[in-house]
Order: C-alpha cells, then sequence, then structure tokens
C-alpha cells in the first residue's frame, strides 16, 4: 500500500520512526528516569502488542518511514523482541532497523538480534570509570556493557556508542571515551545534556558544548569532517587521523537541528509524538486501534499530528521566528515529561 507521503506544514519530508517497546529500565540513569518512577509505568495492558506495532508500522511505510529505531526504556526488557524484529524487516518499504540499548543484556541477544534484522545498535556509554558509571546509572555493569559493544561487533552488528557529557560529572573523560575508536570501526558520539528532568540535575552550566568538545579532542588527534557530511542523523562526524572509528557530536542544545528534522516517536503506550519537546501528549493512536477504527481513520489522524509538529523543537521559540533560538533555554527551564516515558 502506497500513501501520500509524510509532509509537515513547513515542507520537512518524515521518513524515520522512533518507536518505544516499553518505559521499563534496568538502569536509572540521572538524565533519564525521574527519581522515584514507582507507580508511574506504563501498565502492561496499555502496552502496544506486536500486531498493534506491525499494523501502525505498516501503515507508517506505506506513507514514507523507512528506518525504526527500537528504544525504551530499555528495549531488551520485552520479551521476544527478535520476534518484532522480524514482523518490521519483513514490511515493504522498511530500509533499516536499528536499536538503542543501555548495554545490559546485549550480549546474549547480539548474535539472534542481527539474524532478525537489526543492523545497527547504539549503545549508552557515559562513563568508563566502575564508581562513576554506578552514580550515573546506579547500576554496576561497566565491564558488562564494554563486552556487549565488543559481542554486538563481533557478530557483525554496526555499533554506535552514545555518551551524554555532563559537566562536573563525566566530562572529564572526553579524551577516554572517545579513543574507544581509535581500534576499533565504532562510531563514538557525544550529545549535549539536554533539559529534560530526570533528577532536576539539569541547567545550562552543565552543558558541554559542541565546540568545546571539538577543542578538547583536538588537542589529541587531527579531526576531519566526513566527506561528504553524514545526512541520515543528527550527529556531525569527523574521521580521526589514523582511526579506525568515527567521532559524532549531537548539539542538541547549542546548535539545535530541527530545520532538517524527518522524525516521529511512537511511545510504548500508542502516542505519536511529533516533537521530542511538544507539549501535546494526547495522540492516542492505541485508542483509535482498540475502539475498532480503520486504517483511513489512523491515517487521517497520523497526518494531522505530522502537520501540526513545531516548526522548532525548544518551545521558547521567540514570536514567530521560525529559528529554534541558538542561544540555551531560560534559566531553571525543563521538560517535565522524563525521558524514559518518550523513547529517547
Amino acid at each position: 500500500m502506497t500513501l501520500r507521503p509524510l509532509q509537515d506544514s513547513l515542507g520537512r519530508p518524515v521518513t524515520k520512526l522512533r518507536l518505544s517497546v516499553t518505559d521499563r529500565c534496568n538502569m536509572r540513569c540521572m538524565y533519564c528516569l525521574p527519581c522515584s518512577p514507582e507507580g508511574g509505568w506504563v501498565q502492561r495492558s496499555d502496552l502496544l502488542s506486536f500486531e498493534e506495532i506491525e499494523r501502525l508500522v505498516r501503515l507508517l511505510a506505506g506513507m514514507g518511514i523507512d528506518r525504526i529505531r527500537l528504544t525504551g526504556g530499555e528495549p531488551l526488557l520485552r520479551n521476544d523482541l527478535p520476534d518484532l524484529v522480524k514482523r518490521l524487516h519483513a514490511i515493504p518499504g522498511i530500509g533499516g532497523i536499528a536499536l538503542t540499548t543501555n548495554g545490559f543484556g546485549l550480549a546474549r541477544h547480539a548474535q539472534e538480534l542481527k539474524e532478525s534484522g537489526v543492523s545497527t545498535v547504539n549503545v549508552s556509554l557515559d562513563s568508563l570509570k566502575r564508581e562513576k558509571f554506578m552514580l550515573i546509572t546506579g547500576v554496576d555493569a561497566v565491564a558488562r556493557v564494554l563486552h556487549s559493544i565488543a559481542s554486538a561487533a563481533e557478530v557483525g552488528l554496526r555499533v554506535k556508542i552514545n555518551c551524554v557529557l555532563i559537566r562536573g560529572v563525566n566530562d572529564d573523560e572526553i579524551e577516554s571515551i572517545a579513543r574507544l575508536a581509535e581500534h576499533d570501526p565504532y562510531v563514538v558520539r557525544f550529545i549535549e545534556f539536554m533539559p529534560f528532568d530526570g533528577s532536576g540535575l539539569w541547567n545550562p552550566s552543565r552543558v558541554v558544548a559542541f565546540d568545546e568538545v571539538i577543542q578538547r579532542l583536538a588537542t589529541s588527534v587531527a579531526l576531519e569532517p566526513t566527506d561528504p557530511p553524514v545526512s541520515d542523523g543528527p550527529a556531525r562526524e569527523y574521521l580521526p587521523a589514523g582511526w579506525a572509528g568515527r567521532i559524532g557530536i549531537i548539539p542538541s542544545v547549542t546548535r539545535p537541528f530541527c530545520n532538517t528534522c524527518n522524525r516521529l516517536r511512537l511511545t510504548s503506550d500508542g502516542r505519536l509524538v511529533s516533537c521530542l519537546y511538544a507539549r501535546d501528549r494526547s495522540n492516542d493512536l492505541r485508542a483509535v486501534l482498540r475502539n475498532g477504527g480503520s486504517d483511513d481513520d489512523l491515517e487521517s489522524l497520523i497526518r494531522d499530528i505530522v502537520s501540526r509538529k513545531p516548526a522548532g523543537c525548544i518551545e521558547w521559540l521567540k514570536g514567530d521566528d521560525r529559528r529554534p533560538a541558538a542561544a540555551v533555554p531560560p534559566p531553571g527551564h525543563r521538560v517535565q515529561t522524563p525521558m524514559h516515558l518518550l523513547g529517547g
């Protein structure tokens, strides 16, 4: 089934879907989970079933969605996840399936995920130091995550390593984490700390900006931008001279990339979110699915949601200016919906 491609009111095509399969996680990262999420989890009966997910993805693929990223929470906590991957991989038009994971259980699932259709895994790794890793995640698992990264590469998965930089917490490890790409073909990506209200830690002073990361890395290795530039994601990637892998930087706060945003998010309980910072969280596809709605009903709602996709991903845009403000948000401003509910 081929339908009119998805495009928002500003003419931006929508081709990617971040698909959360669970809001639950076996880590408690300080920038993601609220301090006390107990009682706030999505009820299991409210999670989309694999059949419901498959139906929605099939419909979205007909409207031009061709890349899927499975997220959570921690997606490997969802039982039988490789079965879902097989279902999605078989849908015409889906050209790639990736997985974002904390790496805790990746090693034992890597081979099956590869065989099911996953091509890329993004693994969160915010410190190489045992005690600091425990501080950030609440779990003593840095050795286990490093083993998972190696295991994923061994079975042929493309590996990206994601590090959220927080000044005063892990910014002293920029160079050492980057060197994971020196001898292995990993893409090590540094992400600016975004204003989500996990532990209430965020403020502008804790953001380690794009320019600073580049300057720090350039003191130890020559960096050349990829040519042509990487165009299928938000990271700006660089080739360190003589290294096997790459370095990426995602400047989500200091250099927002809203004008090229091409993604939607589907939460684990069936809400379609057009922007990570959007205030509207009532876009309930699950209700349409479970109340007997037709594919035409779903398509109509999806197109309405996409038509309301904000011009910029930051709520504090000035007046009618469609360009995201270059400055950091006002002091004290945080997004109240925790990251684990939005699928990252």
